[in-house]
């Protein structure tokens, strides 16, 4: 008489997505995704810059220039080609990590961009309403029909890249802005970002939820003092440094919880949309 055999137990363990399965958000949160986004805009920067001639690189460059000299003076390579061989070795050393696929789905990467777009343009309509509804500075009191009255103008919604210190939009400011979604996004991000959860995990023992929120909060007040300092920073107004300031915390949060190219280009596009309003304005 043959024995009866025990049924195996139900397996309940998670078995990985394939490449056709995986949704859209999982996908698009591989490396790979952010590399081939911000590529263009990195080009459109790189050769604007010798293109235009331009001596004025982004700020978030030029913190990544310093940072990388001494490697800079070891290899002997240009200190242009530094930032550029960063982010290469960084989103190789991303995807290994991660041990993704290096299969491209050219849909998803194409509605990363809408997406990345869709996040630019109500940014932009958000800060619109806060410099109207809240930021707005009366000039003195003016007489009109013999009364004292008092006109509001509203405050001006800023770019997110740093100044170049010259008034005015032009070729090269569309250029600066596609670098800035880059690399300050890479140094603010990407870097600081990490450093801050490091210190707030490792040494000051904060659970990682309670962590991730003071980085996110910190990292924007660092990003938003950035603006300011320097000879081509900003004049200090607490309109343009709240604005900022949702500008780091809406960026933190697309790093998050999507991805770092997406953060990356919603930052660039967000610029261009705001210099394009003001030629239009």
């Amino acid at each position: 008489m043959a024995l009866a055999t025990q049924p195996k137990p139900a397996d309940f363990s998670p078995t990985p997505p394939s490449g056709e399965a995986r949704s859209y958000w999982s996908e698009s949160r591989q490396p790979i995704y952010s590399a081939l986004l911000v590529l263009p805009f990195l080009m459109i920067y790189e050769v604007g810059l010798v293109v235009l001639r331009s001596d004025v690189i982004n700020g978030g460059q030029a913190i990544l220039k310093h940072l990388g000299a001494p490697v800079v003076q070891f290899l002997g390579v240009s200190g242009g080609l530094i930032s550029i061989v960063f982010i290469v070795a960084a989103f190789f050393v991303w995807q290994f990590r991660r041990k993704g696929t290096w299969k491209v789905q050219w849909p998803v990467l194409s509605f990363m961009f809408f997406e990345s777009l869709f996040y630019a343009v109500l940014l932009f309509l958000v800060l619109r309403a806060f410099v109207h509804y809240v930021a707005e500075d009366p000039r003195p009191p003016v007489m009109k029909r013999h009364t004292m009255m008092v006109e509001r103008v509203p405050s001006e919604v800023v770019c997110a890249a740093r100044s170049t210190g010259e008034s005015g939009t032009d070729l090269r400011d569309f250029v600066l802005y596609c670098g800035a979604g880059v690399y300050e996004e890479l140094v603010f991000r990407v870097i600081l970002l990490g450093l801050l959860m490091l210190v707030l995990t490792k040494f000051m023992h904060m659970e990682h939820a309670y962590a991730a929120a003071w980085a996110v909060f910190l990292g924007a007040v660092i990003f938003a003092a950035y603006h300011h300092v320097g000879a081509t920073g900003d004049k200090f107004e607490v309109n343009v440094f709240l604005q900022r300031l949702l500008c780091g915390l809406y960026f933190s949060t697309l790093y998050y919880t999507r991805s770092f190219g997406v953060a990356a280009a919603s930052h660039a596009l967000y610029d261009i949309v705001v210099g394009l309003n003001r030629m239009g304005a």
